[in-house]
């Protein structure tokens, strides 16, 4: 323990003793923060072992999505998907479609070529019809005229019959794809609708799960600073308790010390308090020395109990005793 005091040993050696009262009060002030060092070194309380300043809690952050912010991330989400069902859709009935077109084709094909085998024909009815009429000699009779006439009307009425059949074929296409499109719209609504009830429903479940989640954070953070309240509350009872067993401590202490005295270390620091202010003072004048002695308000501060012993000693020099 001797090396505590070695700054104060050091000054001692340099100056032997105090020339002046300025220098006795720096080293009575030397001693004074050796021992306050000495004493008060730092080593936590139970208190402060088991709750510290920082109560170590952590809240949790949760910053919630809006309702508009969820809605757009659900449709921007299936959005997609309903356009690309809706895309097969018309993609299908687009198939469809060409297939009654398809047929549309074939019809009219077939009545072109219905109506070039109704005119070959009536050429060659008309070629026999000239021939015969040459082999008989009656070219330029009623006869031949009424042949051609029949001619004609049987491929006007040949005609008129494909035409008909393509007309009743063409309205079987063009109710067929009218169908197909009325369908597609059908599916095209439907798949709307599907949608939309797809995209609220999911964004209503994740609405809830929000509000869910909002509250268990909330009811966690309300948790928390309940216990954090709990612990400053619990830290400052046990540190008042703490402070009064302190003081309980100091006051038997000091009424220890007012009986019997320093001890310890503190004994050691406090002679050599005393042995400092003896070596200045007793190179003056008992009467002197005393009228110093309580003109300096250091010494009552710095000397503690051995202030009495100090006055007593010069007292005795002056008047013995």
């Amino acid at each position: 323990m001797a090396n505590k005091y070695n700054d104060a040993e050091d000054n001692r050696a340099k100056l032997k003793k105090a020339s002046t009262e300025e220098e006795l009060n720096e080293l009575l002030i030397q001693l004074d923060k050796e021992w306050n060092e000495t004493k008060e070194k730092y080593e936590p309380t139970p208190v402060e072992e088991l709750f510290p300043v920082e109560h170590g809690y952590t809240y949790k952050e949760y910053k919630p999505e809006s309702d508009e912010s969820i809605a757009t991330r659900v449709e921007n989400e299936l959005r997609p998907v309903s356009e690309s069902k809706k895309q097969q859709l018309r993609a299908a009935a687009q198939g469809e479609e060409r297939k009654e077109e398809s047929k549309r084709d074939e019809a009219e094909a077939e009545n072109e070529s219905q109506k070039k085998s109704i005119a070959k024909a009536r050429k060659e009815e008309y070629d026999d019809i000239e021939n015969a009429a040459v082999a008989q000699g009656i070219g330029r009779s009623s006869i031949k005229a009424g042949l051609e006439g029949e001619a004609d009307r049987s491929a006007i009425a040949a005609t008129k019959a494909s035409d008909a059949e393509l007309a009743l074929k063409e309205a079987e296409i063009d109710a067929n794809i009218a169908a197909l499109r009325e369908k597609l719209d059908a599916a095209l609504q439907a798949e709307d609708a599907d949608a939309a009830a797809d995209i609220a429903e999911r964004t209503a479940d994740l609405i809830a799960e929000r509000d869910k989640e909002a509250n268990r954070v909330t009811e966690y953070n309300n948790k928390v600073k309940q216990d954090i309240d709990n612990y400053y509350k619990t830290r400052q009872r046990l540190l008042r308790q703490e402070i009064a067993d302190y003081n309980d401590r100091a006051a038997a202490q000091a009424e220890y010390e007012r009986k019997y005295g320093y001890t310890g270390e503190k004994q050691e620091n406090y002679t050599k308090r005393l042995d400092l202010a003896l070596d200045f003072y007793s190179g003056f004048d008992p009467d002197v020395a005393i009228d110093m002695i309580e003109n300096n308000g250091y010494l009552r501060s710095y000397l503690g109990r051995y202030y009495q012993r100090l006055v007593g000693a010069i007292y005795s020099a002056a008047y013995g005793g």
